[in-house]
């Protein structure tokens, strides 16, 4: 069994490699970068080639996925409500913000980064992996998400991380219970520094109507280098409500301006201002 999970897991891990490279690469490179023993990583790389889900360029030496892998995962894509896949949302908010947009899913007492579109045109970037996996404690998807379950299931999820951290990474059980009902009252979470120096992360939960055949609990966030986006907070928190409030077909009411209108973006963008 522990066999078995593991080499479903180097698969996955493979799978989400080429997603964020998004260009072929050679053996070496997947074995280096995944940290794989070369020969392990060429009896997997080898196997979804025969299984039809990477194609190898003999000349080249190249694996890269190909229509099968793009076609299993594209049914998510279309299965949520008006035909506004979650793709599509997060594409729309790094459309309006320039900065990384993230999918977090609930795993455990951790929140993963289950899909990550990176920030566009800024010199200065805050970068993640898809797969990274944080505390609930201490990431804004995970906080936004463990704000959203019952009371008990908060303090038993609480109760384990700080029993698995170090003395600096612990929350103090009664604060960060009031913290989770301000959280789950204002309908967003944030989190900067804790985990990452100088980064900062807006989240907010996905209607449950637009999670389609996304079975867990997930949330969505926008990230990106402190000093950028804390002076536009506002703004990008009325952003995100309405953009996901369109995606999911919920009136967002008021005579405000569309989500699509950037009222903080600039053209000091590019010089990573």
């Amino acid at each position: 069994m522990a066999r078995d999970v593991k080499t479903a897991r180097r698969v996955l891990e493979v799978f989400e490699y080429f997603a964020e490279r998004q260009t072929p690469a050679t053996l070496m490179e997947v074995a280096r970068a995944l940290g794989y023993p070369q020969s392990s990583a060429s009896v997997l790389l080898r196997a979804l080639v025969e299984l039809g889900y990477l194609d190898y360029d003999r000349g080249r030496r190249l694996y890269a996925p190909n229509v099968r892998l793009s076609l299993v995962g594209n049914w998510v894509h279309t299965s949520n409500v008006n035909g506004d896949s979650l793709y599509r949302l997060m594409e729309r908010l790094r459309a309006a913000t320039g900065e990384t947009v993230i999918l977090g899913l609930e795993h455990g007492a951790h929140v993963q980064y289950g899909f990550i579109l990176d920030a566009e045109h800024y010199a200065v970037r805050w970068h993640v992996k898809i797969g990274t996996s944080r505390p609930m404690v201490h990431a804004a998807l995970g906080q936004i998400l463990l704000a959203h379950k019952p009371v008990g299931k908060q303090r038993l999820i609480v109760t384990r991380l700080n029993a698995e951290s170090p003395a600096h990474l612990r929350v103090d059980s009664t604060a960060f219970e009031q913290k989770l009902k301000n959280i789950r009252r204002d309908g967003y979470a944030v989190s900067d520094s804790v985990l990452t120096p100088e980064a900062v992360v807006f989240a907010m939960m996905l209607p449950k109507t637009m999670r389609g055949v996304v079975s867990a609990p997930s949330a969505v966030g926008v990230g990106g280098p402190v000093g950028r986006l804390k002076a536009h907070q506002d703004e990008i928190l009325e952003l995100m409500r309405r953009t996901i409030a369109e995606a999911a077909g919920i009136p967002a009411g008021g005579d405000r301006a569309p989500a699509t209108r950037v009222p903080f973006r600039d053209d000091k963008r590019k010089s990573g201002d």
